[in-house]
């Protein structure tokens, strides 16, 4: 959203995207990829998100997803608090630049470059749009 990736900031004060916490390998089998993600997104940050096509993959065989949230947000905010359901190593919820953090910001320093290509990759497909 307006060159911003919507992010968890974790108590460690440190990145990471939401991630939906299965409650069982049913729900996995059983849910589309599309509808994980977009639980996973209300469960850490409390957004409604339109969730659209895969832009990447993590290492670990996460999906990345793009996705639109509109709800008057516009990647101004600054940080706010989590959700109270959310998890509880969520502390905040930030519209951050990719490209002025670094892997030394990210919870998993291993897939910050996949991350930040899918940053990219989504913005050209929302323009190709």
């Amino acid at each position: 959203m307006n060159n911003k990736l919507l992010v968890t900031q974790l108590t460690s004060r440190l990145y990471d995207l939401p991630i939906a916490q299965l409650s069982s390998n049913n729900e996995a089998r059983f849910t589309s990829s599309q509808c994980l993600a977009h639980q996973g997104m209300w469960q850490q940050t409390g957004l409604n998100v339109e969730v659209q096509s895969v832009v990447g993959a993590q290492a670990d065989g996460t999906w990345l997803f793009g996705c639109t949230v509109s709800a008057g947000f516009d990647g101004t905010e600054a940080p706010f608090d989590a959700p109270p359901w959310s998890s509880p190593s969520v502390d905040k919820i930030a519209f951050v630049d990719p490209f002025e953090i670094d892997a030394h910001h990210w919870a998993r320093k291993r897939q910050f470059t996949i991350v930040r290509d899918a940053f990219i990759l989504r913005g050209v497909q929302a323009d190709n749009r």
